[in-house]
């Protein structure tokens, strides 16, 4: 949507912010016509950096924001995966027909539990052998 309106928006700032004139029809006066394509084509480039540098500093933005926070969604990620396997181990130790709901938050935090306490025992139990 933004698409189509954005050469109409471009247009409007060209010649009201930046000064773009319209090319008089029936002037002869070739050194008038060459300074003034010569401050369109300025005008034009002033909205064309303006255009691009605009957005792309958004951009730049957003992905420092997303960089920032990609170790901590990682680390989210591994819990959740191991989280997961715990659940599906579980489910073929206990009953085929038991279930587990994965949305229910004090079901994951006792998963979690049980897994980082499952780790230190498994570390006790390779300083003891």
């Amino acid at each position: 949507m933004l698409a189509s309106i954005a050469p109409a928006i471009i247009g409007i700032l060209v010649q009201n912010v930046y000064g773009y004139k319209a090319d008089r029809e029936g002037s002869s006066n070739s050194l008038g016509i060459d300074e003034t394509n010569r401050e369109n084509a300025a005008s034009l480039a002033k909205e064309l950096y303006v255009a691009i540098g605009f957005p792309s500093a958004i951009s730049c933005f957003i992905y420092s924001f997303l960089y920032c926070t990609y170790p901590r969604d990682c680390e989210r990620a591994r819990v959740n995966s191991l989280i997961v396997s715990e659940m599906q181990q579980l489910e073929a130790i206990d009953s085929p027909s038991s279930e587990i709901d994965i949305n229910d938050k004090s079901t994951l935090l006792s998963l979690s539990a049980n897994i980082h306490r499952h780790g230190r025992m498994m570390n006790s139990n390779n300083k003891k052998t």
